[in-house]
């Protein structure tokens, strides 16, 4: 990554947006921005690589721990709130 930051101007392409935040990769440096709500990470795309599989793996975790294969995200939320309570 280079050493410019989101603060200098970054020109981001979004690659995806969802009700937590989006993802957007500058063009320049090819540096991923995670935003989450008020937190933004920037990370190169093989830490950012990891950080999915790691996601992608706690959130089949919670699904089997609540017994539940959810057909969306809100029923998906449910089933895991109601394993962990």
């Amino acid at each position: 990554m280079s050493s410019h930051g989101a603060g200098d101007g970054c020109p981001l392409h979004r690659l995806a947006t969802g009700r937590i935040g989006q993802v957007a990769l500058c063009r320049e440096c090819a540096a991923l921005h995670l935003s989450v709500q008020c937190l933004t990470l920037r990370m190169d795309p093989a830490a950012f690589m990891e950080l999915v599989d790691l996601l992608v793996q706690a959130r089949s975790r919670l699904l089997a721990a609540s017994g539940a294969a959810a057909p969306d995200a809100d029923a998906e939320t449910e089933a895991v709130q109601g394993a962990l309570h």
